[in-house]
């Protein structure tokens, strides 16, 4: 379940730079139980995230506005390769916490894990598309 107060955060530790763009679907059960979808937006836009240690990271999203209390979330992410060599690493996804309405992240970099990617050579450097559920 989403906390009230999150983010997305893409962390690169692959041997190559990485460009990350990452959209959500969010989605909760209304009150006959039945699963309803919200609007698809964009977390991270076309992010270049280092070789090895670089990260990207959405704007604060306040799950309680307007009553949204979304659950989950249906991520499609696109990761792109700098060069098209063989990677060691991942691109992780997380969602981060924070208790105090978005001020501090206590657990930047050790949130809930949400999908991870490793591009090959084989590769390229077109964009992978992949799917990942929170």
């Amino acid at each position: 379940m989403l906390p009230s107060y999150w983010r997305l955060r893409a962390s690169n530790t692959q041997n190559q730079s990485v460009t990350v763009t990452v959209k959500a679907k969010p989605w909760k059960f209304n009150s006959s139980g039945q699963i309803v979808f919200g609007s698809e937006v964009t977390l991270i836009s076309a992010s270049s995230l280092a070789a090895s240690t670089g990260t990207g990271v959405s704007s604060a999203q306040n799950n309680d506005t307007s009553g949204a209390y979304w659950l989950g979330l249906h991520l499609t992410a696109s990761y792109q390769a700098g060069a098209a060599t063989n990677g060691t690493g991942a691109v992780v996804l997380t969602i981060e916490a924070s208790t105090d309405a978005g001020t501090t992240w206590p657990t930047a970099g050790n949130g809930i894990f949400a999908g991870a990617h490793t591009l090959l050579a084989a590769d390229g450097t077109t964009g992978m598309l992949r799917n990942h559920e929170v």
